[in-house]
């Protein structure tokens, strides 16, 4: 009975600490929303490609561990392409950068193949950073 009691008196405390911040958390998350550049309302043409191959990269999906994309902030947006380097065909390496800008309805500004900075993380992984404006 006891400990019912010490259940209901933690709901009821946890429920009193929520309403007393929601409307600091409301607050908080439309600020953040603001903070989010509105989706680009471009439309771009994109290559059919077959179900083998990503869409945005136009990487066989066999070679491809992850893309991931960042906003800078002013404009621009960083594309972090995560592929298996005994996997990839060079020649999609190679148009990825302006395949991804140009899906993202942006134009490439730079694109670099790096090394992992601890490649013992994740063996035989490589990642190709586009920067897109």
């Amino acid at each position: 009975m006891k400990e019912a009691s010490i259940e209901k008196g933690r709901k009821v405390t946890m429920r009193k600490i929520f309403l007393k911040h929601a409307g600091v958390l409301a607050f908080a998350t439309a600020i953040l929303a603001a903070c989010v550049p509105a989706p680009s309302t471009t439309q771009t043409k994109v290559d059919t490609v077959s179900s083998s191959v990503e869409a945005a990269s136009g990487i066989d999906r066999s070679a491809l561990l992850a893309i991931q994309g960042i906003s800078d902030g002013g404009g621009q947006m960083l594309y972090d392409v995560f592929y298996y380097a005994q996997n990839i065909n060079r020649a999609q390496l190679d148009a990825a950068p302006a395949r991804i800008c140009a899906f993202y309805g942006k134009n490439l500004v730079s694109a670099e193949d790096k090394a992992l900075e601890h490649p013992d993380t994740m063996p035989g992984v490589r990642k190709l950073m586009v920067r897109c404006k």
